[in-house]
């Protein structure tokens, strides 16, 4: 297991706070809030904050938001996808955060050799809805537990781990804000989070790629479209 992760900021517990006592075994199906929303037309689902947002720095499209030690040791990856309304239809325009650690499960709040920013990015969908970027695969990496969520976790006999993700936060006009994860398939943590806030829907299985998207060797792909629900609909109407 990797060793826990201290927290610069001081925001040590709200990551683990959604740890509760449902035991692991395989990411969460949507709960009936998300089978509502999906009557709309397939809203992508929620999933937590976590206590690592702060405001990213504007980036072109294609931009790589890797810029630390970890673009020289991790798997490069490209992500990209659209920003839809829940009926399919492209939101240009749409402002998508973004947030991920490294990968060695270090946020650039944590770590004093990634510059803030790091890892970030604040993007702007296309004309069909568009975004792409080119990052570092990002690593499982254990909650700090020595606080009050660690003695949940250690109480209900849960480990501290979360599997790799990456963090979304997406606004259009007219349109309800998404905050989301994409998960990685096989991580080993994926049914067991400490957060407690993995989704089927969520997970991606990274293909390995050779050429493309402006990349010089090997690297893995995700796609990843985003879904938002209109401002003023409700279930049934």
């Amino acid at each position: 297991m990797n060793p826990t992760v201290p927290v610069k900021d001081g925001r040590h517990d709200r990551q683990a706070r959604a740890a509760g006592a449902r035991p692991g075994g395989r990411p969460r199906p949507a709960g009936r809030g998300d089978r509502l929303r999906a009557r709309a037309g397939g809203r992508s689902p929620s999933s937590v904050e976590g206590p690592f947002h702060s405001p990213a720095p504007g980036r072109e499209p294609g931009a790589w938001i890797s810029e630390g030690p970890e673009r020289g040791r991790g798997t490069p990856m490209v992500v990209h996808g659209r920003v839809l309304s829940c009926d399919g239809t492209p939101l240009p325009g749409a402002t998508v955060d973004l947030w991920q650690a490294a990968d060695d499960g270090r946020y650039d709040s944590q770590d004093d050799a990634q510059r803030p920013g790091n890892l970030r990015g604040l993007f702007t969908a296309d004309a069909e809805g568009r975004y792409w970027f080119r990052t570092i695969r990002p690593s499982s990496y254990p909650v700090p537990i020595d606080g009050t969520a660690g003695r949940l976790l250690r109480a209900i006999g849960r480990h501290p781990m979360r599997p790799a993700h990456l963090h979304y936060q997406v606004t259009a006009p007219g349109h309800r804000p998404l905050t989301t994860h994409v998960f990685l398939a096989g991580d080993p943590y994926l049914g067991s989070d400490a957060a407690f806030a993995v989704k089927e829907e969520l997970v991606r299985q990274p293909v390995p790629r050779t050429g493309g998207w402006e990349m010089d060797g090997p690297y893995e792909e995700v796609e990843f479209d985003l879904r938002l629900v209109p401002l003023g609909w409700a279930p049934g109407g």
